[in-house]
């Protein structure tokens, strides 16, 4: 699999390289495409670029953005932070990204709904 791909920005083609991408943001018919190296903007549509990145390093957060997963410094409950940018994404989006993300957490809070989860798990098995 290539690690690249160009798009067309200013009368030229400019290559894209996966590992330096932060996070595709739509702007009407455009993309903005920020990179380590710059931002590029290009006549392509979010749903074009979601179908070209790799979906196991990269995640559509909300309906307009696109981010690298391993570029999150950090998330709440309404915001991923990265380098430069916060960008705000919902419920769902968060149970997604929950999943996706490998968390490591000492919280009691969590570990009682995990233990939930596992007793729901058992009862469904016995029935």
């Amino acid at each position: 699999m290539q690690t690249y791909f160009f798009i067309r920005t200013d009368r030229q083609f400019v290559k894209i390289v996966y590992n330096e991408l932060v996070c595709v943001e739509s702007l009407g018919n455009f993309v903005r495409i920020t990179t380590d190296n710059g931002k590029y903007l290009t006549q392509l549509s979010i749903r074009q670029m979601e179908q070209v990145l790799p979906k196991d390093s990269f995640y559509r957060i909300n309906r307009g953005c696109i981010i690298a997963v391993d570029r999150i410094l950090s998330f709440d409950n309404n915001h991923v932070k990265l380098k430069d940018k916060e960008i705000p994404f919902g419920e769902t989006q968060r149970k997604f990204l929950l999943q996706r993300l490998n968390i490591i957490t000492s919280d009691v809070r969590e570990k009682l709904k995990s233990l939930a989860v596992d007793e729901e798990a058992l009862k469904e098995q016995r029935n």
